[in-house]
């Protein structure tokens, strides 16, 4: 059984970079967390791949544990005791704001564009 620690140490057996296709092209997290569920590429705990998604399913576990939102968890233990109070885990939230930032990749001119813009 994989742990918070194995997900959170890049040792789940999760491939590089899991799921963050799928969340570029507006797919919301418990529709990516669905489709991590499958048997592993590698062998379990003996090989590092990079994934945000390995964190996002431990995050998730915790807060499924605490019986609350991650959304609720991480503004209660993380972002309101650190003062950032203009920071959100929600979706609807970055959505709103006038001034979200988008991922950008240079292109072969040199100029920059985003590269998957989600439409919320």
């Amino acid at each position: 059984h994989v742990t918070v620690a194995d997900l959170f140490s890049h040792r789940s057996g999760l491939p590089d970079h899991a799921g963050y296709l799928l969340e570029y092209l507006g797919f919301y997290r418990a529709y990516v967390l669905s489709h991590l569920r499958y048997e592993p590429l590698t062998p379990f705990r003996a090989s590092y791949a990079y994934t945000n998604f390995g964190l996002t399913a431990a995050a998730q576990a915790v807060a499924d544990e605490k019986g609350v939102s991650w959304e609720k968890l991480a503004a209660d233990t993380l972002y309101k005791p650190a003062g950032m109070n203009s920071t959100s885990s929600r979706f609807e939230d970055y959505a709103k704001a006038a001034d979200r930032a988008w991922g950008h990749v240079k292109t072969a001119d040199g100029d920059w564009k985003a590269e998957f813009v989600r439409d919320p």
